[in-house]
């Protein structure tokens, strides 16, 4: 059984910044576990290659959601990341901070409790990992690792799109990622400038690190079960190949599994809601109602359209 001093639990977005500091800054040894696998196929580096494999298992877990009554009895698939680097590996790309009030919100819930999660505070951490192509400070980064641009070709539909918005009244906003992402405009995207190839957070901040002794990765590691004494997480139980397997953290142990599996880690080591852990049989080490609570996602409602003409993806996604 090897040991570590961080055990990082999920090699997405969060997960491989994290590993990655924790490596570079920290000077630790760092164990990055990832169910998904390690590999970057020519499709996944195009920018328009994400379309190809929305419905792939190969990458995707998709979960299946419970009937909806508003959706007719149906239910949706909600498709999660599993590969390394997560979503920036497969998403769409869009480089979208938020609102202002949000963060401020946040810091409310939280109470101000020893961390400012405020705009202001955050701000800096954004900048100082973003390499722009065009746009600076203050409100963004050059020199970062993670390429941040504009798409660099615009379909005449989508430039037809915004100029129509804006004559219904609705802003031009050359920016989203200014505070206030309110109005109409071209997003920025995840996208080399140089290259226009997808920038994940593997080509950010884990492929710089690939030789370096302190980081070890793991992909195809289901993690199972969070290891305690006492009340101090000290390890994580998880298989791969179909063999269990253990690995021990000195310092910490971090969950970065997203916003399905992580609460699911929690409850199968028994940190929960008393009833449901009963339910299952699950030995209870933590009565803790909100795990597995207040999911809100961002769905979204496309709206398919047919031309008279050449416009958006008729005949360009060939080639």
């Amino acid at each position: 059984m090897k040991e570590f001093d961080y055990i990082v639990v999920g090699g997405g977005s969060a997960g491989c910044v994290v590993a990655s500091r924790l490596v570079k800054e920290g000077n630790a040894r760092v164990l990055l576990l990832e169910a998904g696998r390690d590999e970057y196929h020519p499709v996944l580096k195009m920018p328009a290659g994400y379309m190809k494999f929305l419905a792939s298992q190969k990458y995707l877990t998709l979960h299946q959601t419970e009937p909806q009554p508003q959706l007719n009895g149906r239910g949706v698939i909600v498709p999660q990341a599993k590969v390394l680097g997560g979503g920036s590996t497969v998403n769409a790309m869009v480089y979208m901070r938020g609102h202002h009030q949000d963060y401020e919100d946040w810091n409310l819930a939280l109470n101000h409790q020893g961390v400012d999660w405020s705009w202001e505070s955050l701000l800096p951490h954004f900048t100082a990992i973003e390499d722009n192509d065009h746009l600076g400070a203050p409100l963004h980064g050059v020199g970062g690792p993670m390429k941040v641009s504009h798409l660099g070709h615009f379909s005449p539909l989508s430039r037809a799109y915004v100029k129509t918005m804006q004559g219904l009244g609705i802003p031009y906003t050359p920016d989203f990622n200014n505070g206030n992402p309110f109005g109409v405009g071209f997003m920025q995207h995840t996208i080399d400038g140089q290259t226009r190839q997808r920038c994940s957070v593997v080509d950010a901040f884990i492929n710089p690190l690939r030789n370096d002794e302190r980081l070890t990765i793991i992909t195809g590691a289901q993690a199972e079960e969070i290891l305690f004494e006492g009340d101090c997480a000290t390890g994580v139980r998880y298989r791969k190949d179909g063999h269990p397997l253990q690995a021990l953290a000195r310092k910490e142990v971090i969950l970065a599994a997203g916003a399905y599996q992580t609460p699911k880690l929690l409850m199968l080591s028994g940190i929960g809601p008393q009833t449901q852990l009963q339910e299952h049989n699950i030995t209870l080490r933590h009565h803790l109602p909100g795990v597995g609570q207040n999911l809100q996602d961002h769905y979204e409602v496309p709206v398919v359209a047919s031309t008279h003409g050449a416009f958006g993806y008729y005949g360009q996604d060939r080639g």
